[in-house]
């Protein structure tokens, strides 16, 4: 899995955990991403102004357009596309 999204959950040494470690078990990769994009979604403002280190949250919003691109979730992808721009212009 990949260390960015999951926050090294996966490693045991890692002391990180990752925006969907709560969710690592208990539920599969595409459920995770419907999770998050949810939550993503339904909080933009949240997600554009928190204290988070932006360019965590633009890798992780890129790796979700990816993925929902590959599932051909064109819609998905724009409205995290305009989340994304949203913290880029935060910056």
């Amino acid at each position: 899995m990949d260390n960015l999204f999951f926050g090294g959950f996966t490693d045991p040494e890692s002391h990180r955990w990752g925006f969907s470690a709560v969710l690592n078990g208990l539920t599969d990769k595409e459920t995770t991403f419907n999770i998050v994009y949810e939550a993503v979604i339904s909080n933009p403002t949240f997600v554009i102004l928190s204290d988070g280190d932006p360019e965590r949250k633009i890798k992780i919003i890129t790796k979700m357009i990816k993925h929902f691109e590959g599932l051909e979730e064109y819609e998905k992808c724009s409205k995290l596309l305009r989340v994304k721009r949203a913290i880029e212009q935060e910056c």
